[in-house]
């Protein structure tokens, strides 16, 4: 069972859905709208799953064997989460044919990401846009602009922080997926990074001086890519910078 829940990669689906809970906040919706945050939640993970399975045959190289191991009952793990988000994606529809539409688009983009892996660019593209896309949901429900800047810095910041993870998975990539650690080597690959991450802090300011504590980090992590050092310290930093800046955003709009 522990390693189903890992599966769901539990921090990645926390951030996405505090993401969704700050850009209500900001767009000053009032109460949250619970269907749209569990929504986010169960999508995220399912695409963590979706990708395990895909990749499962390939992931042996980096030692990963649970899915290869167990494909029968991961499979049916997967349908399981994959029902329950088709089953609130109606309910979003329901509730606001706006939303249901969005809801469908969001699933199409996570079904896909691990179809894309050969094409240049796209998969981290995709990553970037499905990771901030849950951001869009005042946007679509009642027109607010408020998460555009959001989802933007969002955007850029997890485009930059895809590339360390492929750098990450460099040697077992060549060959099977397209990243730019791939076409490009380590050192053009983390300058890339490191621009966008420098984007993402300029685009968070821009947004709400509120967020400087988190952007600190990021300014970090982005001085290191820039410089050549370890791209594991700059990840770390990130991650850390993601967190304090949607805290931030949080706590300072109640």
């Amino acid at each position: 069972m522990t390693d189903y829940i890992k599966a769901l990669r539990l921090p990645i689906v926390f951030l996405a859905g505090l993401l969704c809970c700050v850009s209500y906040k900001i767009s000053e919706a009032g109460e949250l709208p619970i269907l749209p945050i569990i929504f986010t939640v169960f999508l995220a993970g399912t695409c963590m799953v979706q990708n395990d399975w895909r990749d499962r045959k390939h992931d042996v190289r980096k030692g990963k064997f649970f899915a290869s191991n167990n494909e029968r009952p991961f499979l049916i793990y997967l349908l399981i989460l994959w029902l329950v988000t088709a089953g609130l994606a109606i309910g979003l529809w329901q509730k606001q044919a706006e939303l249901g539409y969005f809801a469908l688009a969001y699933i199409f983009c996570g079904l896909i990401y691990s179809e894309t892996r050969k094409m240049p660019f796209l998969p981290a593209f995709l990553v970037a846009i499905v990771s901030a896309s849950p951001v869009l949901f005042p946007a679509v429900s009642f027109r607010s602009q408020a998460p555009v800047l959001l989802f933007l810095s969002t955007s850029l910041l997890i485009f930059g922080r895809e590339i360390l993870k492929d750098l990450d998975d460099m040697r077992c990539d060549k060959g099977y997926k397209w990243t730019l650690p791939v076409s490009l080597g380590q050192k053009k690959s983390k300058l890339i990074a490191g621009l966008f991450i420098l984007s993402a802090s300029a685009t968070s300011l821009i947004l709400s001086l509120k967020t400087f504590p988190g952007v600190l980090f990021l300014l970090a992590a982005s001085a290191i890519l820039l410089a050549n050092e370890k791209h594991s310290i700059a990840k770390r930093l990130i991650d850390i910078g993601i967190l304090l800046t949607l805290v931030s955003l949080y706590i300072f709009s109640l």
